[in-house]
This record gives C-alpha cells, sequence and structure tokens, in this order.
C-alpha cells in the first residue's frame, strides 16, 4: 500500500473519529436496526416508520423522516446497513470537517425528507415501502462534490464533479428504466429518493457557494473599478 492511501485513511481516519455528529448518526442508525432484529423485524415496524403513500394519506407524516432509520429486514438489512453506513462515515465526516456538525445535520436531514416526499410520487409501485437513510447520503455527496468539484473522490480516481454527474444521470436512468420496465425489480430501489436527494444537496452547497458569477458580470465589475479609480473621466 502507497504512502498516499495509507495518509488518506489516516486522515479519514481522523474525520471520523473527530465527527461526533456523524458518529451519533451512525450508532443511530445501527441501534434502530438491532433493535429492529430483536423484536424479529414485524411487518407493522414497517408499516408504520416506512415511508409510504398509504402511510402518509392515513396521516402518518412522522414516515418522511423515521424511514430512514430502518434498513431492509433480514437477510437483506446487514448489507443494505453497511453500505449507507460506510457512505455517511466518509461523506458525513467530511462535511461536518468542513462546515461543522450543523450543517451536517442540514444537508442531511433535508436530503433525508425531501428525498422521501419526491419519491411518494414517483415511485412505480405505490404499494412498496421506502426504507433507508441513502436520500441524506446522496444530498451529503452531492454537497461536497459541489463545493469541490475539482477534488479527487477518493477511492476512486475520479474528480468530484464527474463522480457528481455520473451518479446523478444513472440514478435518472434508473428511475425511468423502472417505470418502462416494471418486472425489472428497479422499483425495489428509491431512485427518486436518490435523485431528490441529490438534487437538495447541490442546492445545498450552491447557496452556499453564493450565485455564479458571468463573463457579463466581471465585465461590469471591472468597469465599475474603473470608473471608481477614475472619477473625473481623465485618461
Amino acid at each position: 500500500m502507497s504512502r498516499a492511501w495509507l495518509e488518506r485513511w489516516r486522515s479519514l481516519a481522523v474525520d471520523i473519529r473527530t465527527a461526533r455528529c456523524t458518529v451519533a448518526v451512525v450508532l443511530l442508525l445501527c441501534g434502530v436496526q438491532l433493535l429492529a432484529a430483536a423484536l424479529g423485524q414485524p411487518d407493522w415496524l414497517y408499516d408504520r416508520f416506512g415511508l409510504s403513500r398509504s402511510g402518509i394519506l392515513e396521516g402518518r407524516i412522522w414516515q418522511v423522516a423515521t424511514y430512514a432509520l430502518l434498513h431492509g429486514p433480514w437477510p437483506d438489512w446487514w448489507w443494505h446497513l453497511a453500505i449507507n453506513v460506510f457512505g455517511l462515515l466518509i461523506g458525513g465526516a467530511m462535511l461536518e470537517r468542513i462546515a461543522g456538525p450543523k450543517a451536517f445535520l442540514k444537508v442531511f436531514l433535508a436530503g433525508v425528507m425531501i428525498g422521501g416526499l419526491v419519491q411518494l410520487p414517483t415511485a412505480p409501485d405505490p404499494s412498496k415501502v421506502l426504507i433507508g437513510a441513502s436520500g441524506g447520503i446522496f444530498a451529503v455527496m452531492l454537497w461536497l462534490v459541489t463545493l469541490s468539484p475539482g477534488a479527487r473522490m477518493w477511492p476512486i480516481p475520479v474528480s468530484a464533479k464527474n463522480m457528481g454527474i455520473g451518479v446523478m444521470l444513472a440514478e435518472a436512468a434508473l428511475l425511468v428504466a423502472s417505470w418502462l420496465l416494471p418486472e425489472s425489480g428497479l422499483a425495489l430501489f428509491g431512485n427518486g429518493c436518490h435523485v431528490a436527494g441529490g438534487l437538495t444537496g447541490w442546492w445545498l452547497a450552491r447557496k452556499q457557494l453564493g450565485p455564479l458569477v458571468s463573463k457579463e458580470d466581471l465585465v461590469r465589475e471591472r468597469a465599475r473599478r474603473e470608473a471608481m479609480e477614475n472619477p473625473g473621466g481623465l485618461p
């Protein structure tokens, strides 16, 4: 293993060790899933706290947040939880180091809630119950790549901008495919939630960065600055 990889692992370990809010969310997800497993993962738990159109229509508005605490029932829950925990530890810890715990919670929770709300009308099968924290994780990831588009996204050797574009295009394609190919099983995945969560993270990052500066803006600013430096119009 190269020195660069060792340094990256060491840096990641420091990020995770100091990202108390991110670690708390990870422990909460693991704790809830272990409790669900201890209860035998009853159907009522997923029906009541997972996100579904019928549940929202029945007034269970808490589902737009609580669905993120649950992960796939046995035997699928372990890998579903592991993937989300891995993404959250890497992305969440980095976001928390850059902008602090409040920013992390804002981005993560906004991705969860907006992703869940968009999933409701875009899911091809309204009977499916949405679970998992990936909407918030997509928000975190797109926030990071938008804030630093030229960074190299370890462990994948591509730029942050290209990775973000590729991931969002892939999720949008999967969402369309889930409608065109209803028997493919793609309806099991929350692609609408992923797309909306990612766009939420992108929007929050753009809001933090401020408005984009165009060439015309730069020309106007230069003209204004020159006018201030030479108010009399002298050559």
